[in-house]
């Protein structure tokens, strides 16, 4: 089968296996533009923006008698914009479909593109350089999970090569590629060498936000890497970090499932905190965290 290289073709392919068609007339893509009168541009998702997600969403719609839209249906597109297409393309009016005179439902395709001014050939550079990443990325999760921790620390550090050539903005993809790396070698006990990438997670995390849950578990990594080199004190600040912003971040959030992970990860930070203290010396002082720890409660049937 050749391959459907336009809206035009893809509509007059697509509308009778769309369920769209069974009473409205399907009409081509230039027909339905010369009818539309109002048009809605989408909102940029926001995340979206961030990750540098650009392209086209294809909806399948019908257009009622009065001109007005109904029973979308994506059809393509990245997944973070189609949403947000859907949204517009729902306030679009269109001049009521005429036959024998009489205002008739139609259905048809609709393109929404999303642009942040790049080449089109730039576009898809990103995105096939997105693609291998995250197929790195999902390699080095399941190395790691695994415990393949020598085979999951090179698949991790191939990882960050590739981050290297994606657009400027997705600092916590980048982050993400170090922290994976991190935890490959702190499970080898590598800690310097974890030190060095927990740093540049942070780095890059803290390019993308200055409070939130991502940044607290940067400085509660390397936290860890500090005391696995012997950086007591350094490493005991970190922690203080950390359990803070997780208290701001439990705050400022109204999910009851984030707000269980908050606390699940504060407490995990005192603990640890706990047992560093105890190393130094100070026992008062970590028996006051392991209480504040046990305070915190964490339960196992909070749903997303």
């Amino acid at each position: 089968m050749k391959l459907i290289r336009n809206a035009v073709t893809l509509a007059a392919f697509l509308l009778p296996t769309l369920g769209l068609c069974d009473d409205p007339k399907p009409i081509s893509v230039d027909s339905a533009s010369l009818h539309l009168i109002k048009r809605v541009e989408p909102q940029y998702p926001q995340l979206a923006k961030i990750a540098r997600m650009q392209g086209e969403v294809l909806i399948g719609i019908t257009v009622t008698e009065t001109g007005a839209v109904t029973k979308l249906k994506a059809l393509s597109g990245p997944p973070l914009l189609i949403q947000a297409a859907l949204d517009a393309v729902q306030k679009w009016q269109y001049e009521p479909y005429m036959l024998d005179a009489k205002p008739t439902a139609v259905a048809t395709v609709v393109k929404v593109t999303f642009s942040l001014g790049d080449s089109p050939e730039q576009v898809k550079k990103d995105a096939e350089v997105a693609d291998r990443f995250f197929a790195v990325m999902d390699q080095c999760r399941k190395q790691l999970n695994d415990k393949q921790l020598s085979q999951a620390e090179l698949t991790c550090m191939k990882a960050i090569e590739i981050s290297r050539d994606l657009d400027s903005h997705p600092h916590l993809e980048r982050a993400e590629a170090f922290q994976q790396t991190g935890h490959a070698l702190f499970l080898q006990r590598k800690f310097s060498e974890a030190l060095d990438n927990y740093r540049a997670e942070l780095q890059y995390t803290g390019d993308a936000e200055r409070e939130g849950s991502e940044l607290a578990a940067a400085h509660y990594h390397v936290g860890n890497a500090l005391w696995g080199i012997g950086h007591l004190d350094e490493a005991k600040a970190k922690y203080e970090t950390a359990e803070n912003m997780y208290v701001r971040a439990w705050e400022h959030i109204d999910s009851a499932f984030l707000k269980n992970e908050y606390s699940k990860r504060r407490k995990l930070v005192l603990s640890d905190h706990a047992a560093l203290l105890r190393q130094m010396g100070q026992s008062a002082e970590a028996d006051a965290l392991d209480r504040q720890a046990a305070a915190i409660e964490v339960k196992t049937d909070v749903k997303e």
